[in-house]
């Protein structure tokens, strides 16, 4: 599965840069507006569409579901050497990340099911978070390469082979089959059971708090993906190789970080790791404000890249804790639709504000609304919180038929599900 992952984003990288070819090709100078709108329409289908695909797919045969949705993003990179129009590429990019936005919350949660020991579950979701920052590095070296002995469109042949070569290695997995008892898949079912998905991430208090606390890591990464470019060229006026650099910094960091977590988490809580990543980026959008050089800037970026992989990485674990194996595809989807609305409303923050408020002025706000969360969150995250064995109080109207008694206190290790739909209260 590492490798399935590790291979469909090299892919997925490479894909990325020769959309931005293709779209200078057929918009020239409007080039920048398709591929933001390119990039805004993929935000708007994780995060409204992924939870909806959860529950449509849910008890499908995982397995298969993941291969059937690797050959279909397949073909639809090859046709997109076929388009000839910006509509075309609208379109395109919206099936692709549909597939996108089915495969990961299963992807993820499968690997939640396979590993069941946390050890081994938090060295596979630093590996996972690892490939990512590989896949950063490595996709503009491997696209350099091709393009100078090939033309952009070859980059799409090469993307659509990963995905294939991807569905060849799920093809060797054996995944858990898991029983998901739904009621019968009307449209009103669906949306209902979305919904009650979704609420029930946000009614898990810690997932709640470590969701407001990813959304800093947003900030953080749009704050180099968008304005990385701006500063080191339109501001510093330095080389195009510095700004590579640059994004090399920051995943450098991330990677120290990802390779770190395992370790931090089997000696303090995944709460205290999130809260000391929130303090990293804090500390990072402080020495902004008054950055004038490269060699600062590059350090900045490696504590944003730091910090951003201490929010990110542990995330999956309290996902996989704060549910059964009956509704952890449902809390993967909740978690990568509400991680991706961070993004959603980062992206536009971080260029909009680079040029009203200028760089200082950006970093401050990022300062001042970085360090306003973590207060926020060190306040209400109590350590309690973090309890999986929680005693709970079920009322007759709530148990009739379930446990057999008028009213029930018990402890067991709790999640919201539909026979448990409120967080007790003395937790």
């Amino acid at each position: 599965m590492f490798s399935a992952q590790l291979i469909s984003l090299l892919g997925t990288g490479m894909s990325t840069i020769a959309l931005g070819l293709l779209a200078a090709r057929l918009a020239g100078e409007s080039a920048g507006q398709v591929l933001g709108t390119a990039l805004a329409i993929k935000m708007v289908v994780y995060v409204f569409l992924a939870p909806f695909f959860s529950v449509l797919f849910a008890g499908f045969n995982r397995r298969s579901l993941l291969i059937l949705l690797d050959l279909v993003r397949a073909g639809l990179i090859l046709v997109l050497l076929l388009v000839d129009s910006v509509w075309q590429i609208y379109l395109l990019i919206f099936l692709i990340n549909c597939m996108a936005a089915a495969f990961t919350p299963v992807f993820q949660a499968s690997i939640a099911d396979l590993l069941p020991v946390d050890d081994d579950y938090n060295r596979a979701i630093s590996l996972s978070r690892l490939a990512y920052d590989l896949e950063n590095l490595a996709s503009p070296l491997i696209c350099g390469l091709i393009l100078g002995i090939s033309s952009f469109q070859t980059l799409f042949w090469v993307d659509a082979l990963t995905f294939l070569a991807s569905a060849l290695f799920l093809a060797y997995v054996s995944l858990p089959v898991i029983n998901i008892n739904r009621r019968k898949q009307t449209p009103v079912a669906i949306v209902e059971a979305t919904m009650f998905g979704m609420g029930a991430y946000l009614r898990t208090p810690r997932l709640k708090y470590s969701m407001i606390l990813g959304w800093l890591s947003s900030l953080a990464g749009a704050m180099v993906i968008v304005n990385t470019v701006v500063i080191v060229q339109e501001k510093w006026h330095l080389q195009a190789p510095l700004v590579a650099y640059a994004f090399a910094f920051f995943g450098t960091g991330s990677i120290v970080a990802a390779l770190s977590i395992p370790g931090l988490l089997r000696k303090i809580s995944v709460r205290l790791v999130m809260l000391m990543g929130a303090s990293v980026l804090l500390i990072g959008f402080l020495l902004g404000i008054r950055v004038e050089s490269y060699a600062g800037l590059s350090a900045i970026w490696v504590l944003l890249g730091l910090g951003s992989s201490m929010l990110q990485t542990p995330a999956g674990q309290l996902v996989r804790h704060s549910s059964s194996q009956e509704t952890r595809q449902d809390y993967y989807a909740a978690q990568f639709a509400f991680s991706h609305l961070g993004w959603l409303l980062a992206y536009p923050l971080a260029g909009y504000a680079l040029t009203y408020l200028g760089m200082a002025g950006l970093f401050l706000l990022l300062a001042c609304s970085t360090g306003f969360v973590l207060l926020l969150i060190f306040l209400l995250w109590k350590p309690g919180y973090d309890a999986f064995i929680l005693e709970h109080r079920h009322e007759s109207r709530e148990i009739a038929g379930s446990h057999g008694n008028p009213a029930l206190v018990h402890s067991h290790h709790f999640v919201i599900d539909r026979q448990h739909p409120r967080w007790p209260n003395n937790s």
